[in-house]
């Protein structure tokens, strides 16, 4: 059934956006590929576990079972040997929802220089202002998507785009997974549209216009650190316990959308 709907989803998308951004990764949908995932292999996908922890694609989802570790990175779901180049934008794009809220990891890094990473963002969740992201996700089917300018590629670089889950034992459910050049620009101009912050800079209280319902609101500072999250908001926040700054803040929809900005507290 999935198969189905999604090569309706892609006739039509093709049909009205010809200028379609391409997704530099090999089968973001997991399809035909069902069961078990073995060890990576090319630019295909795979795993790699250090734990016993385990994944299985399911009517072209990947399920993720892991052991918890101290360390994340003793489950990998990753792809690599794709092709980016310095200088330029990319956006990678994925839908994430777990059993729990929990947090999983994302990364595009250099497999052959000691994993470097690939460029530099200012995209919620970084770790150093580099292309590593804690993302929080949470039991709802989310879309997520995070942005960096690429500035590390070498000779010999081999590329790499890692999930890493092996902070709990909770599972972990990926699908539709892209990495595209630019900045998806059609998906974040439709959902400006929808939604508007108001007052900016704001004092007391930060208005959301657009939007009957927000499941969620999460406040971001300029380092990646969340200090802030709402559930259910109708019309507005207060921030007045804010500090002076500049505030990156995500909006989540009832349908699971998400849309980024940026405030100012003054």
């Amino acid at each position: 059934m999935k198969k189905t709907l999604l090569s309706l989803v892609a006739i039509l998308a093709l049909a009205c956006y010809s200028n379609a951004q391409t997704n530099l990764l090999t089968n973001g949908t997991f399809d035909g590929i069902e069961g078990p995932l073995a060890g990576r292999t090319t630019n295909e996908w795979g795993i790699w576990s250090g734990n016993g922890s385990t994944a299985t694609v399911i009517d072209g989802v990947v399920n993720i079972i892991p052991v918890a570790s101290g360390d994340r990175w003793q489950f990998q779901l990753e792809q690599q040997l794709f092709v980016v180049e310095n200088g330029k934008t990319y956006t990678v794009s994925f839908n994430a929802w777990a059993d729990v809220d929990r947090v999983i990891t994302i990364s595009l890094e250099d497999l052959q220089n000691g994993n470097t990473r690939l460029g530099t963002t200012s995209d919620p969740g970084n770790e150093e202002g580099r292309s590593t992201w804690n993302v929080d996700i949470t039991t709802v089917q989310t879309k997520y998507q995070r942005t960096l300018v690429v500035d590390t590629i070498r000779a010999n670089t081999v590329t790499k785009l890692v999930f890493m889950a092996a902070q709990t034992a909770d599972m972990v459910y990926i699908d539709s997974v892209s990495l595209v050049e630019g900045t998806n620009v059609s998906v974040r101009d439709n959902k400006a549209n929808a939604l508007k912050l108001y007052p900016n800079p704001a004092v007391n209280d930060l208005y959301i216009s657009g939007k009957s319902t927000l499941s969620k609101v999460e406040i971001y500072n300029v380092v990646g650190s969340r200090v802030r999250e709402y559930r259910n908001v109708l019309q507005s926040i207060n921030v007045s316990e804010l500090k002076s700054g500049v505030y990156m803040i995500r909006l989540t929809d009832s349908h699971g959308q998400s849309f980024t900005s940026k405030f100012m507290k003054k």
